[in-house]
């Protein structure tokens, strides 16, 4: 489902304030589901789960940015949201690098969506700054969502999760296998990026799934 992009903040915390439980519903929320092909309806609005100000101030940007060039509004996707807010918050802890925390939310993306499926990492100490990657201004139909969590080092840890637009691409039987091995890994389907510099300057190159 998608959710409107201009929802209010909902709260705001900082990782180390975060209780148990939220950190324990994130997790049952990141790893349940199943994985394959996920046949939904992306034009329907639902609610967006709450939003915390550093996530908020990236969605704005995104937005505000794609404005610019005469392109619509992002469509957040809520199931993308906590496997990115998960990184984010370990990341900002010292529990997980960025490069690992890109990665499971590129994969859990995958396992959702059934579609290729590209996630972006950074830190920033001035979110406004912000460099974005050119997938999330170049589609016109844009599938995404993202999270920023500020860390005790001054910081902003931040992780945005696109997938390509279009009718689900993948099925699990297509997944691995085949004869001879020939049906490609999931792994084939996960595009995780880090920028090399701060704040997203430098992003490495990020094909689509057609090139």
């Amino acid at each position: 489902m998608v959710a409107p992009l201009m929802n209010p903040p909902l709260g705001r915390w900082l990782p180390a304030a975060l209780p148990a439980a939220l950190l324990a519903a994130l997790l049952v929320a990141t790893l349940g589901g199943a994985s394959g092909c996920l046949h939904r309806d992306f034009t329907k609005d639902d609610p967006q789960p709450a939003t915390n100000r550093s996530t908020q101030q990236l969605l704005d940007q995104i937005a505000a940015a794609r404005q610019a060039r005469h392109l619509p509004p992002p469509s957040l996707v809520p199931e993308l949201r906590p496997s990115a807010l998960k990184g984010m918050v370990a990341v900002a802890r010292g529990d997980q690098s960025l490069a690992t925390a890109a990665h499971d939310a590129a994969l859990r993306a995958v396992q959702l969506m059934g579609r290729h499926a590209w996630s972006f990492a950074t830190d920033c100490t001035d979110l406004a700054q912000l460099q974005l990657p050119a997938l999330a201004l170049e589609w016109r139909e844009l599938l995404m969502n993202g999270a920023a969590v500020p860390g005790a080092d001054g910081h902003t840890y931040v992780l945005i999760v696109l997938t390509e637009p279009g009718a689900s691409s993948i099925r699990a039987e297509q997944i691995g296998g085949g004869a001879g091995g020939t049906n490609p890994s999931i792994e084939s389907y996960v595009h995780p990026l880090v920028a090399p510099g701060r704040c997203g300057k430098l992003w490495p190159a990020s094909k689509r799934s057609g090139d």
